[in-house]
């Protein structure tokens, strides 16, 4: 992560071995995150950062870490009143395994 105050908040993930995980339909424990789109929808919700993150066209695959890696800094970003950028960093073969 890199924040300059007034200025920008990047943050970036790089998976070197683990992957993006991918939603599927089926119910979370009780206390885990949510693992259909639904529910990753429902826990993560963007609500305070309207306009930022629009969810209506979420379809499959729908990569949960991915989404909370978006929804997280657009909402630090407007908390803190700056621009934002993420990037989600993969090596060659996890893009394989899930693309």
């Amino acid at each position: 992560m890199l924040y300059s105050p007034g200025h920008i908040l990047i943050l970036c993930e790089v998976k070197f071995t683990s992957p993006n995980k991918v939603a599927y339909n089926s119910e979370a424990e009780n206390g885990d995150k949510p693992n259909d789109i639904a529910g990753n929808l429902r826990r993560y919700a963007p609500s305070a950062i309207p306009s930022v993150v629009d969810t209506s066209g979420a379809s499959d695959p729908f990569y949960t870490q991915l989404y909370r890696n978006l929804v997280f800094p657009a909402h630090m970003a407007n908390t803190l009143n700056v621009r934002w950028h993420v990037a989600n960093l993969i090596n060659k073969t996890q893009w394989a395994i899930w693309s």
